[in-house]
């Protein structure tokens, strides 16, 4: 077993010893363990280790929506995707007669455009009060040029661009590396295998 897995276990155990209650930590990790599902579900995202995976997972800004408001607009620039924590999303096209059924937590969701378009597919509502994790993508996404998304192989290198940028922007958060200069996070990044 994986070290965090053996601390969550002790917590359970702890935790069941205490009436039933879960301590803020072990809430903490399981969350944590459905985003990073989540994010593996994602198809750009599927072939990464669960380290970078877990990385990527600790990057993303808590966001509230309220009940019928939007999330994004179908037509707007893809610079950001979303994990939803709680509540209902349900991604609706203006051609589309039969939307979606809604998305339940823990699902990924806000890449779809990336590749083909840059552009949204779909305007995503939540139905009812609903809490998301937002991973802005918005200067990796500038970076990658309209000719790289228009073919797979080009396609796909600007997705590694991207991934690789959000990853070096991820390392600055944590406190070992935040002091490193903007090319040694550069070089670092590299280190991941996408």
């Amino acid at each position: 077993k994986a070290s965090w897995q053996v601390v969550r276990d002790r917590l359970a155990v702890d935790a069941q010893k205490r009436k039933g209650k879960r301590p803020a930590l072990l809430q903490v990790i399981e969350q944590q363990t459905r985003v990073v599902h989540a994010l593996r579900r994602l198809p750009h995202l599927g072939g990464l280790s669960g380290a970078q995976l877990q990385l990527i997972a600790r990057c993303g800004q808590r966001r509230m929506f309220k009940r019928y408001s939007t999330v994004y607009r179908e037509g707007g620039a893809v610079t950001s995707f979303f994990v939803l924590l709680s509540g209902a999303v349900q991604l609706r096209a203006h051609t589309e007669v039969d939307p979606d059924p809604p998305m339940k937590p823990t699902v990924a969701f806000g890449t779809e455009g990336f590749l083909k378009t840059g552009h949204r597919m779909a305007t995503a509502l939540a139905l009812e009060p609903s809490e998301v994790l937002q991973y802005s993508m918005q200067n990796q996404v500038m970076a990658a040029s309209e000719e790289d998304r228009e073919d797979a192989e080009g396609g796909q290198r600007a997705l590694n661009g991207v991934l690789k940028g959000y990853i070096r922007e991820c390392l600055t958060q944590v406190q070992l590396f935040s002091s490193f200069p903007a090319p040694s996070l550069t070089r670092l990044s590299e280190l991941f295998e996408l």
